[in-house]
């Protein structure tokens, strides 16, 4: 009698408990989130291990969509469009900006997880009037301390295995763009077994993570500043903002003084011959070496006076969309013309923000460069140069005070993949640079294909010889 009612009440009680999907249960397919949503995706949630080497301490859900083949199926990619912190589930929709080989939709399922720690997945929680200003080791006891310290790349490389195993995939092809090259890399290095083709567009260097890559960057970022100043001055005909660089940034500086009550937070490029005043010309080289010497040090005594000054909408335009894509171009020479009310970028939400920082911290292989923590509190406390600033951050460990990493980031290896990876990159990348995509190919023994160009990313321009080369590897492996 008592083990009957036992056996009752533990029947009950386990009616009672909500269902726990398992990697073999078939998945429930339906419509994605709004945002998220393409014409022809569908998406499912999956539950994973909250810390795979725990798996004791709970579970979380992650949140997968697929778009099918339409044509011959050869398989499915897996993709990621980097970060960390940036929501991949509609990464292959053909309403985001993202032109991909046409040939991956007619021959591969496409497949993108939501990455742990961001919205459609379990997000990760913090107390917001906290969170919107700590860093380091006050914004982690703002959070969920217990689930922030799982936000790692190697858990999410292993949340994307079950998702693979839910699937009933034996093998999976990868593509990962910028930081999603590197969550790509981790599974490579993690499930070899399991992985077909592997392509890694624009990708960081193993010995970059995470510090390092911010302040490695910031040469490429400042001549990408240059070079989009240049592009407008020599279209001078159509946007009237100045025959040179100098030209054009005098116009996008007055355009953001006038947005916040601050000029430019970054100096001026070289003056060029164009920039003497007419009665000097005949001394312009002397001229010229004048300039170049005294520019600099007196835009940085004029920055005194704006001190705490807040970007402009436009300054945010530029270093968020501007160093990236070169096809924004156009449409930033506007907004210096008219100013940006249609051409605004909204703050970086706090859960990305969250998430890029628990990735930075909680992996970081780089000891901080905390010989330069004077000269980044000097720059911002006095209205240095915003660019060097914002990497000095990072490299300087200030992001990260009193955080300490819980792991060390995965030791790439290709050493086990039965095809070597396609490893993509532009020389002259802002985001990534391109030493970076040469120490990643190295390391995993790659073929890699290089553009003489300043874009980040690569597969996902309209480039058609460089997406007959993806799709040529992808379907033969050449």
């Amino acid at each position: 009698m008592f083990r009957l009612g036992l056996l009752t009440a533990l029947l009950v009680v386990a009616a009672l408990l909500p269902p726990v999907a398992h990697a073999d249960t078939p998945l429930t397919w339906g419509p994605c989130p709004t945002e998220a949503r393409a014409p022809d995706a569908e998406c499912a949630e999956v539950t994973v291990p909250r810390d795979h080497n725990a798996p004791e301490r709970g579970s979380i859900t992650v949140t997968v969509s697929r778009i099918r083949a339409t044509g011959e199926r050869r398989g499915v990619l897996f993709g990621n469009p980097g970060g960390p912190g940036t929501d991949a589930l509609g990464m292959f929709s053909t309403e985001r900006d993202l032109s991909f080989p046409t040939g991956l939709r007619a021959h591969f399922d496409l497949v993108a997880m939501q990455p742990r720690g961001l919205r459609w997945s379990t997000p990760l929680e913090c107390d917001t009037t906290a969170g919107a200003f700590a860093v380091g080791a006050l914004l982690r006891q703002a959070c969920d301390v217990e689930y922030v310290d799982t936000i790692t790349t190697e858990n999410t490389a292993r949340d994307l295995d079950v998702v693979r195993r839910a699937l009933g995939e034996n093998t999976i092809h990868l593509y990962g763009l910028s930081y999603g090259a590197a969550l790509m890399a981790d599974y490579a290095t993690l499930f070899p077994h399991r992985v077909g083709k592997m392509v890694l567009d624009s990708g960081v260097a193993p010995d970059s993570r995470w510090l390092n890559l911010y302040t490695d960057r910031v040469p490429a970022r400042m001549q990408r500043l240059h070079d989009l100043f240049a592009w407008i001055a020599q279209r001078n005909d159509t946007y009237g903002l100045g025959t040179t660089p100098r030209g054009v940034y005098e116009s996008w500086s007055d355009r953001i003084k006038q947005e916040s009550g601050a000029p430019a937070p970054v100096p001026p490029p070289p003056a060029r011959p164009g920039d003497t005043p007419p009665q000097l010309s005949p001394w312009t080289d002397e001229y010229l070496a004048i300039d170049d010497a005294l520019t600099k040090p007196i835009w940085r005594t004029s920055q005194y006076a704006y001190a705490g000054a807040q970007p402009s909408r436009l300054y945010d335009f530029i270093v968020f969309v501007g160093l990236y894509r070169s096809s924004s171009w156009p449409d930033i020479a506007d907004a210096i013309r008219h100013g940006t009310p249609d051409t605004r970028t909204d703050p970086v939400p706090l859960f990305m923000q969250y998430v890029i920082t628990a990735i930075t911290c909680n992996e970081n292989a780089n000891p901080p460069a905390v010989h330069t923590i004077p000269d980044t509190a000097w720059n911002y406390l006095t209205g240095g140069n915003r660019i060097v600033a914002e990497a000095n951050v990072f490299g300087s460990g200030l992001l990260c005070a009193g955080w300490a990493p819980v792991t060390q980031p995965v030791p790439w290896s290709g050493e086990k993949l039965r095809h070597p990876p396609l490893v993509l990159h532009q020389t002259g990348d802002a985001a990534a640079p391109y030493a970076g995509g040469q120490a990643l190919a190295a390391t995993f023994n790659a073929r890699m294909i290089t553009l003489d160009g300043s874009d980040h990313g690569v597969a996902i321009h309209d480039l058609p010889e460089t997406d007959r080369n993806i799709m040529n590897y992808l379907l033969s492996g050449e």
